[in-house]
Formats: C-alpha cells, sequence, structure tokens
C-alpha cells in the first residue's frame, strides 16, 4: 500500500468542505439578521402608508374646501346648514373611512358672506396658541384612530399627542389627538367670491336725483339694498351730510334728520329716505348720503341736488332734450352725416334761440322733415322737466311719463 501524495490529500479536503453545511450558530446568526432586516422594513412600511394616508387625507380636506366654495358660488354666498353639509361634499369619507364632521357659521345659512363682516364661529388652534375669529366653515377628519377628538360646538384645536376625547357624538376614548382640521375664515370666502363687485354687499342704489324748480314742491326717494338688515323698525340706518337743501327736508319714516356723519348711530332707521318738501332757492347742492345695516356695513354716496329757476324758461332758458320717436331715419340739422344721425329714441337737445331742421334721409339724399325751434319746445314742455316728444309729421308733445321716458 503506497502512502496518498500531498496534492492527493488537498483534494480530497477540498471535496469534504464543498460538502459540508451551515453550523446551528452561523443559521442563527442569518435568522436574526433576516428578522432584523424584516423589522425595519415592516416599521418602514408602515411610515410610508401612514404618510400616504395623511396625504390622501389632505388633499380630501382640500377638495372638500373647493366645494363649499362652490356652493357659494352658485347660492349668491350662501353655505348649506351644517346638517345639510355632508351632501355637498366631495369626499364624504376620510383617507379611513370615517365621516367628516362639518361645522358651518349660522350666519351663511340666512345671508350671503359678501353681506356680512362678522361671524359667531370661531376656533382656538394650540398649534399657534391662538383663537380665530369670524370663521365661514371647520371640516373635521378623525385621523387614523378613527376617533373624532374635536368639539363641533366650540371648536378647540389640540396639539398631536394630546390625551383628549372633546367630540360627544362619538367613541367616549380619551386617547393620543390625531385629528386632521381645516378652517377657512370669512374673508377667506369673501375673496374666493369677489365681493367687491358682488350685489350681496351693502350700496346705496341712485345714482343720480331727479331735478326741481324754484317755488315748487319736490319729492325723491333714496334707496339701498343688500348688506344684513334690521329684522325690524326698517331695513337700514340712514345719515345725511350737506351744506344746504334749498328747503327740502330729509326724511325717515316721517321723522326729519338732521346731518351727520356716522349712520350707525343714527336714531332714526327706516327701509328708505324720501326727500321732500317746497324749493325756497335754486342752484346745485352736493348731498352725501350714509347707511348702515345690523352688521354695521356702511356705504355712501354722493349725489347733486339741482333746482332750477322758474323764470329761465322765458329768460335765457337751459337746453330741452328732444326725443325723436318716429320710425324715419332722421339727420339733425345736418345732411346726412352718420356724426348727426338721429336714431329712433335718440335724444338731442336744443338750446334757446335755436331752430333745428330735422332732416329725412331718402335715397342717399336729405330732404326737411320738419323744424324745430327753442320756443315751440317751451311751449309744448308744460310739466317743465325740460324733455318733450319729437313725433311724426313734426308734432311736439310734452313727456308725461313718470319714468323720463316718452310713450
Amino acid at each position: 500500500m503506497f502512502p496518498r501524495s500531498r496534492k492527493g490529500i488537498q483534494a480530497g479536503f477540498r471535496i469534504e468542505m464543498r460538502n459540508r453545511g451551515f453550523t446551528l450558530i452561523e443559521l442563527a446568526i442569518v435568522l436574526v439578521l433576516v428578522g432584523v432586516l424584516a423589522g425595519i422594513g415592516a416599521g418602514i412600511l408602515g411610515l410610508l402608508i401612514k404618510r400616504i394616508h395623511y396625504n390622501q387625507n389632505r388633499e380630501r380636506l382640500e377638495a372638500n374646501v373647493e366645494a363649499l366654495i362652490g356652493y357659494a358660488l352658485t347660492h349668491h354666498g350662501r353655505l348649506p346648514s351644517s346638517d345639510q353639509c355632508k351632501s355637498y361634499l366631495r369626499n364624504r369619507k376620510d383617507a379611513w373611512g370615517k365621516d367628516f364632521v362639518c361645522v358651518i357659521a349660522s350666519e351663511l345659512v340666512t345671508y350671503g358672506a359678501c353681506a356680512l363682516r362678522t361671524t359667531s364661529l370661531n376656533a382656538t388652534d394650540e398649534s399657534d396658541n391662538a383663537t380665530h375669529e369670524n370663521l365661514a366653515f371647520v371640516l373635521i377628519s378623525g385621523g387614523p384612530n378613527l376617533n373624532i377628538q374635536t368639539n363641533n360646538s366650540t371648536i378647540k384645536i389640540y396639539l398631536p399627542g394630546d390625551s383628549v376625547d372633546d367630540y360627544p357624538g362619538d367613541i367616549n376614548r380619551p386617547e393620543p389627538y390625531d385629528d386632521m382640521v381645516r378652517y377657512v375664515s370669512l374673508n377667506e370666502l369673501q375673496g374666493k367670491l369677489s365681493c367687491e363687485h358682488s350685489e350681496q354687499r351693502l350700496r346705496i342704489l341712485n345714482n343720480e336725483l331727479p331735478v326741481g324748480f324754484e317755488n315748487s314742491d319736490y319729492t325723491a326717494n333714496i334707496y339701498a339694498a343688500g348688506g344684513v338688515p334690521f329684522s325690524g323698525g326698517g331695513h337700514y340706518k340712514w345719515c345725511y351730510n350737506a351744506t344746504s337743501l334749498a328747503g327740502i327736508n330729509i326724511l325717515c319714516n316721517g321723522n326729519v334728520l338732521s346731518p351727520c356723519v356716522d349712520p350707525c348711530s343714527s336714531y332714526y332707521q327706516c327701509d328708505n329716505l324720501v326727500l321732500n318738501g317746497t324749493a325756497t332757492s335754486y342752484g346745485s347742492f352736493r348731498v352725501k348720503f350714509y347707511v348702515c345695516d345690523s352688521e354695521n356695513n356702511t356705504d355712501e354716496k354722493t349725489l347733486s341736488l339741482t333746482i332750477y329757476r322758474n323764470s329761465i324758461y322765458s329768460n335765457n332758458g337751459i337746453p330741452i332734450t328732444v326725443i325723436n320717436m318716429t320710425s324715419r331715419t332722421l339727420y339733425w340739422n345736418c345732411a346726412c352725416s352718420l356724426s348727426c344721425r338721429w336714431p329712433v329714441r335718440g335724444q338731442r337737445l336744443i338750446y334757446p334761440g335755436e331752430v333745428v331742421a330735422a332732416n329725412q334721409g331718402v335715397f342717399f339724399s336729405c330732404n326737411v322733415y320738419a323744424i324745430i325751434s327753442y320756443e315751440i319746445a317751451v311751449q309744448k314742455d308744460v310739466n317743465n322737466d325740460t324733455t318733450v316728444c319729437f313725433y311724426s309729421n313734426g308734432t311736439i308733445t310734452d313727456n308725461i311719463n313718470p319714468n323720463n321716458r316718452c310713450p
């Protein structure tokens, strides 16, 4: 028997090493490492899922905010009640499958946002240690613990992790606070609604006052709209400021107003103002009107009160407005130029001492249709409103329509 060579011994050792398995210690180490890695992976996965849910819920909150703003845009600035709100949300349930809670300012159910200055809805937010007033609405999500912890009557937003349960309509289970809350202020909603141009805002409607005549009776009304009218005693409070009114009184529910500058402290309240009396002098007087509603919204407008002398018609009188009531194509004192075309219901002024030809355009030529003189216009203006109506064949009649338009 021959001894084995060194090469043969080495080859056999390599074969033996290849056939040998892991020891128990090695397997244990591998299993521990796998467990650690699996635990780390599960933790990271859990955090990722939680973050995804939070992001999804934030998107749902913002989508619901836009849905309520859209509702206000199509309902004259009003919002649904807190009970009806869910029907108009884009996402009724949050990312964890629980219904959102709506809290709507009660004033916005009755009045449009553009009519209001304040609301009764407030929220205390511990994250900035402040109370946010005059809110339009609040949306609340119960968060991952499926337990709403924010009170929907007195809104208080707690710091994350605070052990609390302040919502009586859900599980009574104090635990770390994780609600997600989104609130929108009245100012924010008004900005979305472009309230500056809205008809909901309080405003004086009149743009001018009718003219009056010296030693003659005068009457006019000043109206307002929008805002939040008072529930009784007249819709608004009124005030005016003027150096003179030519003897004409301004009445509110029959009470004669005195000049002032603060309508919200006025003693008199009525639906509209009435200007009434006999003009004792002539001229143009500037009157500034103020109005205030129950929310202390205010508006003001300056109008001119013009009183003419009654004798002015016979001595260098003011111009008379002539309204064309014919159906013909007429031209005012010129040969068919577009610059002087006088359309149906078009208005032209005739001045003292002036004589005007009304020309009719026929087949590119102009023929005199009628002659109008200032003196005839003054004679026909029996009610002294400085307006007359011009009819076919040159007939001129007075304007007796109360709306200052020819019939």
